[in-house]
C-alpha cells in the first residue's frame, strides 16, 4: 500500500546514471523514476535497463515509474516496468477514461496482477473537462496530479510568469480529487534558486487542497514535506479547538467560541485530524 497522504513525490530522469546512484531513497515519499519527458529520445533503452537495477534500492512503497504514452515506447516502458515488478505508475497524456482502461490492459497482461496504483497526469484542456470520468475509470487510481507545463502547451500559451492562466485548472482538480478520495498532486515550481516563490507556491498550493506537490529536485523535499505536514502550531491551535467547549457553556450543542470565533463541526473535524497526524 502506498502512503496515504503523499506531500513529496521526486521526479528523476531514468537515464542518469550517477545521479540515481547517489539518490537517497528516504529524502521524499514517493520516488518517480521518469522514462517520458525527461529522458531525451536516444536515451529511452538507457533508462529502462536502469529501472531494474535501481528498483531494488527502494521500497515498493515508495516507488513509481512514469511511462511514456506513445506508441513507440508504451509496450516497451511496460514490459520493462513489470518484468522489474512496478506496481505504481505515474500515468501521463490521459485525456480520457479509455486512455486509463487501455494502459491497465496492456500492465495487467504482463504483470498479472490487479493491486496497482496509478497516478493520473492532468495536463490538458480535455483531462479537465473530463475529470469525473478518469477519476472513476480504475479502482486502481490513488491521486492525481496537475502538469502546468503541457497545460499551457495544449492552449499554446508560451508566457508562464503570470499564473493567472492555470488558475482555474489548478483550483478545480483538488475538488476532484478530494470528491473520490484521491491524492492530489500540485504542479512543480521551476526555478531552484528562488526559495521565497518556492515558498509562496507551497501556501497557494496547500491553500487549493493539494495533499502533495511535485519535486525537481532533491533539496526541494524537505521543505515540501514541511508544508504539507500540520505543524506544531497547528497541533497547539487544534488542542484549543478541541478544548474550547470543555466547560460546557454551550452545552448539548455542537458549537463553542474561540476567541470570538465560532467553532463549529467542521473546524472540530479538522483539529481531530491534526491531532490524530501528531499521536500517530
Amino acid at each position: 500500500m502506498i502512503k496515504d497522504h503523499i506531500k513529496s513525490m521526486l521526479f528523476v530522469p531514468g537515464h542518469k546514471t550517477n545521479f540515481l546512484n547517489k539518490l537517497d531513497p528516504t529524502i521524499s515519499d514517493v520516488v518517480v523514476l521518469d522514462l517520458e519527458d525527461a529522458v531525451p529520445s536516444n536515451k529511452k533503452v538507457l533508462a529502462r535497463k536502469n529501472l531494474e537495477k535501481i528498483k531494488s534500492s527502494f521500497s515498493q512503497n515508495n516507488f513509481f515509474v512514469r511511462i511514456n504514452n506513445d506508441k513507440k515506447n508504451l509496450l516497451p516502458d511496460i514490459i520493462a516496468s513489470t518484468k522489474a515488478k512496478i506496481k505504481s505508475y505515474v500515468l501521463p497524456k490521459i485525456n480520457t477514461s479509455k486512455d486509463v482502461k487501455l494502459i491497465e490492459k496492456k500492465i495487467k497482461k504482463y504483470l498479472k496482477s490487479n493491486n496497482l496504483n496509478f497516478f493520473i497526469l492532468i495536463e490538458s484542456s480535455m483531462a479537465i473537462i473530463n475529470l469525473k470520468e478518469i477519476c472513476t475509470s480504475s479502482k486502481n487510481i490513488k491521486g492525481l496530479i496537475f502538469g502546468a507545463e503541457d497545460f499551457l502547451n495544449d492552449l499554446n500559451i508560451l508566457e508562464f510568469y503570470d499564473n493567472t492562466n492555470i488558475d482555474l485548472p489548478r483550483s478545480i482538480i483538488p475538488i476532484y480529487a478530494h470528491a473520490y478520495n484521491l491524492n492530489c498532486i500540485d504542479t512543480p515550481y521551476l526555478n531552484l534558486t528562488n526559495l521565497q516563490k518556492f515558498k509562496n507556491h507551497l501556501k497557494v498550493s496547500k491553500s487549493l487542497g493539494y495533499t502533495g506537490i511535485l519535486n525537481i529536485h532533491p533539496n526541494q523535499c524537505k521543505l515540501t514535506n514541511q508544508f504539507y505536514s500540520p505543524s506544531k502550531q497547528d497541533y497547539k491551535v487544534a488542542k484549543k479547538i478541541l478544548s474550547s467547549n470543555k466547560n460546557q457553556k454551550y452545552q448539548n450543542q455542537n458549537i463553542s467560541v474561540l476567541k470570538n470565533k465560532l467553532v463549529g463541526p467542521p473546524l472540530i473535524k479538522r483539529a481531530k485530524k491534526i491531532i490524530n497526524y501528531f499521536d500517530e
